[in-house]
């Protein structure tokens, strides 16, 4: 209760209370690491995510938001470490997938963050989000054909996302096609009339 109402210490405390009586509850420990991060406290949280892993090791749930708070921290080789086996017990888990991108992504990996965007593809339901990652991603390498394409794709399954018509306009432009590129954003727009107001 007292997390949901925002009173994190209170949380905290209740909860440090409960696992002194039983550490074992799970539960327990993904609350109280819940209520670590939201109160700015990241280390505090990994700590009780560990504790977690030690209880119950075959948490996948606990594996993957360890990984992203250590990624998050700047341990990109250990969180990469922990996302490989998450990943070799649920292949298609988008969760850890997504922490693997975001860490391809913060060290500019750009090859092994298009071959993890094509994984959400192929292995997930997140098909816009994988197509969405690989554009970008060719977006920043300057292969602005690809990252056209995969832009495209995100607007066929999500025809008002904002991210994907503004990274196939800066694919068209980056080819020196600033014509096409108005031409594409005036068609969106007459599609679409309520984002008028954001260009």
């Amino acid at each position: 209760d007292r997390l949901q109402e925002g009173d994190n210490e209170g949380a905290i405390t209740d909860l440090r209370t409960l696992l002194r009586e039983r550490p074992e509850l799970a539960g327990g420990r993904a609350l109280l690491a819940e209520a670590h991060l939201r109160n700015g406290e990241p280390t505090l949280a990994i700590e009780a995510l560990r504790t977690l892993l030690e209880f119950r090791p075959e948490s996948q749930t606990a594996l993957v938001a360890l990984a992203r708070q250590l990624a998050r921290q700047g341990e990109n080789d250990t969180a990469l470490a922990m996302i490989k086996e998450s990943l070799r017990r649920e292949p298609g888990d988008v969760a850890a997938l997504r922490v693997q991108a975001e860490v391809y992504s913060r060290q500019k990996n750009w090859p092994a963050l298009i071959e993890t965007a094509t994984a959400i593809i192929a292995q997930t339901p997140e098909k816009a989000l994988g197509l969405q990652i690989r554009g970008q991603a060719y977006l920043v390498q300057k292969q602005y054909g690809e990252a056209a394409t995969d832009f495209f794709a995100v607007l066929d399954l999500e025809p008002d996302a904002l991210s994907p018509l503004v990274g196939l306009i800066r694919s068209y432009i980056g080819r020196g096609e600033g014509e096409e590129a108005e031409e594409i954003l005036v068609a969106r727009l007459a599609t679409t009339p309520d984002r008028k107001s954001v260009v």
